[in-house]
């Protein structure tokens, strides 16, 4: 779209990251972001990606076949049925939402649609989150019940150099990744893998920082200065995560941390019939 700021996730699931970047609206009430291209690999999540990129293409209001496509009421193939009566906006979610398993060596092909989705844009974001199975506490105390199991034969914890040769190739001029806060303390033959994510990132030419504290000149990182809870900034829930953010060094403005909010007191409405 013109006038928009493309951008691209990597590893998106179902497209959590997209939704709230989507949905950011400035001051005049424009939304200045577009979700030019969403990459998940697992059908399901995908199949979620692409009909949240289908309704975002109607301005005013869905219509009425959406509706009664989420009510089970749209014939024996519902998703075909609604992407048939609204072909351009399928058309354009087709485009957006791309099942690809990502680390494959087919990555030519992910390559050339990067370049036709960004168009030659310099001034795009990349957004991502790559999978946490591995670095998960459940995932980590499951491992250990596998006795040959090797962290540094588990490919899933290498699974973000794959977002790493994104940044590298392409050069977005911010870039968001997002983690599960058992990343922290996950280690590859005794070294901490978040200092080894912070490194790399590092050496592609950007300034990494935290959304929540300022990082002083020239101080190593400390892992926890990433984990944003999101109960301590208005948020109705207790969910930690390990956000990086990554700003390329041409560009001189720095990022405002988050203010953090009074917690919200709030009461469960049960409603009976």
């Amino acid at each position: 779209m013109e006038n928009y700021i493309p951008v691209l996730d990597l590893y998106a699931g179902p497209g959590g990251l997209a939704e709230g970047t989507s949905a950011f609206v400035l001051s005049d009430g424009k939304k200045p972001f577009d979700i030019t291209l969403s990459v998940e690999k697992e059908n399901s999540a995908w199949r979620t990606l692409r009909l949240r990129a289908f309704t975002r293409r109607f301005k005013d209001k869905l219509p009425q076949e959406y509706y009664q496509y989420i009510a089970g009421k749209l014939g024996n193939s519902p998703e075909k049925e609604l992407f048939k009566i609204h072909p351009a906006q399928a058309k354009l979610a087709n485009k957006e939402a791309l099942q690809f398993t990502l680390g494959d060596d087919c990555n030519l092909g992910l390559d050339d649609r990067i370049k036709e989705r960004l168009n030659k844009s310099d001034n795009w974001v990349l957004i991502g989150g790559p999978p946490c199975q591995a670095y998960s506490l459940v995932g980590r105390a499951r491992n250990k019940g596998i006795s040959e199991y090797k962290a540094e034969d588990d490919h899933r914890h290498f699974l973000y150099k794959e977002y790493l040769r994104i940044i590298k190739n392409f050069q977005p001029a911010v870039f968001v990744m997002e983690n599960v806060k058992g990343t922290l303390s996950s280690r590859i033959n005794g070294d901490l893998i978040f200092q080894h994510i912070l490194y790399d990132l590092e050496q592609t030419g950007y300034r990494i920082h935290s959304l929540v504290k300022t990082r002083q000149p020239d101080s190593r990182p400390d892992p926890h200065d990433f984990v944003i809870r999101s109960e301590q900034y208005g948020i109705l829930q207790e969910r930690h995560q390990g956000i990086v953010l990554g700003v390329r060094n041409d560009i001189i403005k720095e990022p405002e941390i988050l203010k953090s909010k009074e917690r919200v007191a709030f009461e469960p409405v049960f409603h009976r019939d």
